[in-house]
């Protein structure tokens, strides 16, 4: 049987919430064929020892390790380079994206739909963070025309087709513009209301003002952008790459 799920997570300084994030998505998913994927995204706290303990003890967790922070983007990139689920979730690693709620996403998952934005209820943030993200998804459904309610929730489900068809795409800040690409690649997106965790350990590592978030959003809004080629991240690349390590991947 092939992978069903691939679950994605990216983590920076985030150990204290790794072993909970762990047993609750193994829990979640257990009647699913599946692999975890949670990148280190140049963690300079626990981070490696823990994850190298938990990927020991279960051979479905896959670990990429960054040897310096690169980002979400970047992170989230090599995991859908290296992700093989005929579907696949992200997910934040610090609680606040709810494991339990991947069924709800699964379930919209359909033929027709190729993204499903896990929009956070109750949001469990200060007010200035919240404003914010709603000044941002005003922006994005204004100038873009689409009525984003949570563009930026790290909570997504993709099919297959959509995320490997994304993953080139994925430059820059451009996590936030996830579900904007996926819609001019010609993919149905949905919406899905799902509570929201306050933060159980630490802070947040994203700033409140995000500026290569807003180049983004300019950037894409002309229609003469053009990408540069993006980095090589197959699997044979990234073995060999410098920076990077992988834990628990097929040896081809």
């Amino acid at each position: 049987m092939g992978t069903e799920l691939s679950i994605i997570a990216s983590a920076y300084n985030e150990d204290a919430s790794l072993e909970e994030l762990h047993r609750r998505l193994t829990s979640v998913v257990a009647d699913h064929a599946y692999e975890l994927i949670l990148v280190n995204d140049g963690s300079t706290d626990g981070t490696v020892p823990l994850l190298n303990a938990l990927a020991h003890h279960d051979p479905r967790l896959r670990v990429i390790h960054f040897a310096q922070h690169r980002g979400k983007t970047t992170a989230l990139a090599v995991a859908f380079a290296l992700a093989d689920g005929a579907a696949a979730i992200t997910l934040d690693a610090d609680l606040q994206d709810l494991p339990e709620n991947i069924p709800l996403l699964l379930h919209r998952l359909t033929a027709d739909c190729a993204m499903v934005i896990g929009v956070r209820r109750n949001r469990q943030e200060g007010f200035l963070r919240i404003l914010a993200s709603r000044c941002f998804n005003l922006l994005c459904s204004t100038a873009f025309r689409y009525p984003f309610h949570d563009i930026n929730s790290g909570l997504k489900a993709f099919t297959r087709r959509c995320y490997q068809t994304l993953q080139p795409h994925l430059q820059g800040e451009r996590h936030r513009l996830i579900p904007l690409l996926a819609i001019r690649q010609g993919f149905r997106v949905a919406e899905v209301t799902v509570p929201h965790a306050r933060r159980k350990h630490g802070t947040t590592k994203y700033p409140l003002l995000r500026w290569r978030g807003l180049c983004d959003v300019l950037l894409l809004l002309s229609p003469r952008t053009s990408l540069p080629p993006q980095p090589d991240y197959r699997l044979a690349t990234v073995r060999k790459a410098q920076g990077i390590s992988l834990v628990n991947f097929p040896v081809s």
